[in-house]
């Protein structure tokens, strides 16, 4: 067991089965894994679901982890607009106190109940509404200002970032990720150019960055597990080559370590 008493990283991306046919582990998985890592904190952030929440918290509290309830939430521009191409970005939500809690739940609710088309979606009014003890981070390279800035509009995604601290205030953070990516380097190219272009964003703005690790299973030897529910989803056969696949076996839960070291320069140097 490694011991992180005096490190201050916790993972705040991660995914369990009730992301349904993408994320592997269970609650007791991922927190057992987070015990033998040696960390003191643990966050859960399903896509657009709470319903891992409870059993989630249970299981910390067994175990002696914090720890923090959340979502990775699917947000759009209108939630209202229904049409063919849309394609919503997501948006990390982390709960501060209970407060923010029911939050995330009202805005789960929201989009399954009124927002939902292929996902369960929220606008940015609705996420104002629900604003109060909610901690917003950008998400993963699906992101909207990962998006623009892999599409080099640098000045949109500068002023989607101030709309965010405006709301938020110090509650707002850019995320950067670094995960490796076998027979992949395009992708691998990508997700190094938004890190690099996110770091240089939080700089310029002062809005801080966090480094992040987009867990779908909670060992890495999971990893072809976790492939197995991508086929499942996306109705294709495990040896389709054409089939979605994330071409790497790194979205595990990683030591301290191995994040310190990946995470400590971000900005291409």
């Amino acid at each position: 067991m490694t011991d992180n008493t005096d490190q201050k990283f916790c993972h705040l991306h991660n995914h369990s089965h009730y992301s349904l046919l993408d994320g592997l582990s269970s609650c007791e998985d991922l927190v057992d894994c987070a015990v033998d890592l040696g960390f003191k904190s643990l966050a859960l952030t399903d896509h657009g679901s709470c319903a891992g929440l409870y059993r989630f918290n249970e299981v910390c509290h067994e175990k002696g982890i914090k720890p923090i309830l959340g979502m990775e939430g699917y947000i759009c521009d209108d939630h209202a607009v229904k049409e063919k191409g849309i394609r919503p970005n997501h948006i990390v939500l982390l709960a501060k106190n209970e407060i923010g809690y029911k939050n995330i739940i009202q805005l789960s609710s929201f989009g399954y109940l009124h927002g939902f088309y292929y996902r369960p979606r929220f606008d940015f009014a609705e996420l104002e509404k629900h604003k109060e003890g909610v901690i917003v981070t950008t998400a993963c390279g699906s992101g909207e200002i990962a998006r623009l800035l892999i599409n080099d509009q640098q000045e949109q995604a500068e002023k989607i970032a101030g709309k965010y601290r405006e709301v938020f205030g110090d509650d707002f953070y850019l995320e950067i990720m670094s995960h490796e990516y076998e027979g992949d380097k395009e992708q691998e190219d990508k997700e190094k150019k938004i890190a690099s272009l996110m770091y240089k964003l939080s700089k310029k703005t002062g809005i801080k960055a966090i480094c992040t690790q987009d867990t779908h299973y909670a060992r890495k030897e999971d990893w072809f597990a976790q492939d197995v529910l991508l086929s499942i989803q996306t109705l294709s056969h495990i040896k389709n080559p054409k089939r979605m696949t994330f071409n790497s076996k790194d979205f595990y839960l990683k030591p301290y370590d191995q994040m310190s070291g990946r995470c400590t320069r971000s900005d291409g140097g």
